[in-house]
């Protein structure tokens, strides 16, 4: 990955933006569980002077990126809960 230049978030909302568009559709990141993956638990725990700081975490053409991401199955796999009590708008036969 040479060439790449290093990305860390300039603030916690930064961090927010860039874990929302990457970690959580992450086949990595269990949902519920802020720091299961190794990357994102070193990211948060070390600086980027550190050896343990992720080098996947880089700027690709400028924007941020994480190298090692795996989209999620695609959502519309997963099943969506139903509350069996509440009727549908559409005509819909919950599940």
């Amino acid at each position: 990955m040479s060439g790449h230049k290093s990305f860390r978030p300039s603030n916690g909302t930064e961090g927010d933006i860039f874990m929302g568009q990457w970690c959580e559709h992450c086949s990595k990141h269990a949902p519920g569980d802020d720091v299961d993956c190794h990357i994102l638990r070193d990211a948060l725990a070390t600086s980027m002077d550190d050896q343990h700081y992720p080098p996947e975490w880089i700027y690709r053409v400028g924007v941020p990126a994480c190298t090692a991401f795996v989209r999620q199955s695609d959502p519309a796999d997963v099943p969506v809960p139903r509350c069996e009590n509440t009727p549908d708008m559409f005509g819909e036969v919950a599940s």
